[in-house]
């Protein structure tokens, strides 16, 4: 067992300060100021009671960490508690003696994981995450990811109605350059030279299928909220997804599997570990355009449904006909708000991606970013994968809107 070692004092003060984050993180910039800061905790205030386990009630937060270059040896632990997570982090705390009241935060670690997904999940779209307040802040504190990813996980929680659909976006920030070894932490296996992203993509998923009446299936549009952290030296990587439901935890362990790709499971060199990370976000982006296509024929065969009579019926008197009344227009106007739902999702999915594209784009472009010669066709191949779903999407979106029309067409006819 590695002999502990101290983490850099910035470092420990941000750990020993992690109910005050993103306040607490090393890294400072515009968006780091107080002011900006103190909103991000208030509004963490508001949703906590609604989007966390208490910390005394039973949590469930799986970790996976690959630890060879070769993807074949993994560790998982589902933490259950504060004290899991920091013995999972292998991180301790005792009181120095030689000053009585200050603490000193230690490390066992040679180096943090070759690749290492966090899961933080709840039993559905609109139960509380499996995790409390204080220990999603230590492993956000950990990991020191930036302070954006709490308004992606804020959509999450427990609540009445379908959560909200129309917050979508993009950050990143990228600290690449030579000058920012201030951010290293070589206890762990940092150099400090990283890229971190979020962004959020959404699916449709059959909750249940009426085996009578097709029209009374049910179907839940659902969201994933994503970060992800890639150090440009060393190449460790990090995934931390929130979503109702464990079904994408599981893509991923297919992904790293037995009969998974060796390139996709790949982390001995740093462009070994750059292409695997690149299969990741094309997991994610698969993910996305699950079921649209029965979706949309669903709302499309019940809207024809509820409305041929009053297209394609024979007008001449003894013709059978149907007298429409106004619930009839109500049931229309519900089927084109979810067509117009849908065409809402399927733009923010595609804005997402480009915007996931562009990113990359810009790193092949970035002096600091030494892999963009030696990784150029990785990337090129991503932008090709990623522009094959764009159009993907781009059809079930003129699909959705073809509905839309015709849908007001026939509502106006009834």
């Amino acid at each position: 067992m590695p002999a502990s070692q101290p983490l850099p004092p910035t470092l420990q003060t941000s750990w020993l300060g992690a109910e005050t984050y993103p306040k607490n993180l090393m890294h400072r910039t515009i968006q780091t100021y107080q002011a900006p800061l103190g909103r991000v905790v208030e509004r963490l205030d508001e949703v906590s009671p609604r989007l966390f386990k208490g910390d005394n009630e039973l949590l469930d937060v799986p970790f996976r960490d690959l630890e060879t270059g070769d993807g074949k040896e993994v560790s998982k632990k589902n933490v259950g508690s504060s004290l899991d997570v920091a013995r999972w982090l292998k991180i301790e705390t005792y009181r120095d003696r030689n000053y009585g009241t200050s603490q000193v935060v230690v490390s066992t670690s040679l180096r943090d994981p070759k690749c290492r997904l966090i899961y933080i999940f709840a039993e559905n779209s609109r139960g509380r995450l499996k995790i409390s307040r204080q220990v999603l802040l230590q492993i956000l504190t950990f990991h020191q990811v930036m302070p954006a990813y709490l308004d992606f996980i804020q959509v999450f929680g427990q609540q009445d109605e379908q959560p909200d659909l129309r917050f979508s976006s993009f950050r990143h920030q990228t600290t690449i350059g030579l000058s920012l070894h201030h951010l290293a932490v070589p206890q762990l296996g940092r150099s400090g030279r990283q890229f971190q992203m979020c962004y959020n993509l959404k699916n449709v998923e059959l909750k249940r299928r009426d085996e009578v009446n097709m029209l009374l299936n049910e179907w839940s549009i659902r969201q994933v909220a994503i970060h992800h952290q890639f150090d440009v030296v060393e190449g460790t990587t990090l995934w931390i997804l929130t979503k109702g439901g464990l079904d994408l935890h599981g893509r991923f362990k297919e992904l790293i599997g037995k009969t998974a790709r060796p390139e996709d499971k790949s982390f001995g060199t740093v462009e070994e570990c750059f292409r695997s990370s690149l299969s990741a976000h094309l997991l994610w982006c698969y993910w996305s355009m699950d079921d649209w296509n029965a979706y949309l024929k669903w709302i499309g065969a019940a809207v024809s449904e509820e409305s041929d009579l009053a297209v394609l019926a024979p007008t001449r008197e003894g013709s059978a006909h149907k007298h429409y009344r106004p619930d009839d227009v109500q049931s229309l106007q519900r089927w084109q708000e979810r067509a117009n739902q849908a065409t809402m999702v399927l733009n923010s999915n595609i804005d997402i991606m480009q915007s996931l594209a562009a990113y990359y784009t810009r790193l092949t472009e970035d002096k600091d970013f030494e892999l963009r010669s030696r990784c150029s066709d990785d990337i090129q191949a991503f932008l090709a994968q990623i522009g094959d779903i764009v159009q993907n999407l781009r059809t079930q979106l003129g699909r959705a809107s073809d509905i839309v029309k015709i849908t007001q067409d026939r509502k106006e006819l009834v």
